[in-house]
């Protein structure tokens, strides 16, 4: 029985993680406007569905007390998979016990990638900082610094449009690269040394050009 109800307990927590982050992105193009509204009765419903639970889990939102994603530590999403939007396409959203690609990177994707994470453009500002499920007791990092460059893990999320598509990244990928061996998709390490440099207005142009019909005006302050 006990074993039983550690696996409703784990499904139940995979399930509230894929419900925050398609939240994240319902908020964006103003779906969300109150809880219970029509935009997320639709999401819980489609959620509970493909785990499946039952729509209690979401209790906490319901009531209006604090919302229970905002003490997630981190959501595990598959390289490559859409989140949110058939245009917005996950990479390195990475958790343990989820299988991710092991490998070599070289050095010019690491250097680009660190110079993208200094000042990356944002829609939104996550809610609050995530740790690294990898690294048990000190949770990983708050901060790298590669080659003279520092950069914020947990924080922040990269932006990397791509031939009609926006790649969309935790900065926390840069800490697993450089300490679990996580190896992000090709087409990924290509579209990054391709991408012009943060906030320039190539960059910008190219978010306006592969990305959703008003991404770039959901800029946070």
């Amino acid at each position: 029985m006990s074993r039983l109800r550690e696996a409703v307990a784990i499904r139940t927590r995979t399930a509230r993680r894929a419900f925050v982050t398609s939240l994240s992105f319902l908020e964006w193009w103003g779906e969300v406007d109150a809880p219970g509204g029509d935009a997320l009765l639709l999401l819980v419903s489609r959620v509970c569905a493909l785990y499946p639970i039952d729509s209690s889990a979401f209790a906490p939102y319901w009531e209006g007390s604090e919302p229970f994603y905002q003490q997630l530590i981190m959501v595990h999403i598959a390289d490559l998979t859409p989140i949110g939007h058939p245009q917005l396409i996950a990479v390195g959203w990475l958790a343990r016990g989820a299988p991710f690609s092991r490998g070599p990177v070289s050095g010019a994707f690491v250097a680009a990638l660190i110079s993208l994470l200094e000042n990356p453009w944002q829609p939104r500002v996550p809610i609050g900082a995530h740790g690294c499920e990898f690294c048990r007791i000190s949770g990983g990092p708050a901060q790298l610094v590669h080659a003279g460059r520092s950069i914020q893990l947990g924080a922040l999320n990269l932006y990397i449009p791509h031939e009609g598509k926006i790649f969309v990244s935790p900065s926390l990928m840069a800490h697993y690269i450089d300490a679990h061996e996580y190896a992000p998709p090709d087409i990924y390490q290509a579209a990054v040394l391709r991408c012009p440099p943060m906030r320039s207005i190539g960059y910008l142009k190219a978010i306006v050009s592969n990305g959703p019909p008003g991404f770039l005006q959901r800029e946070a302050p």
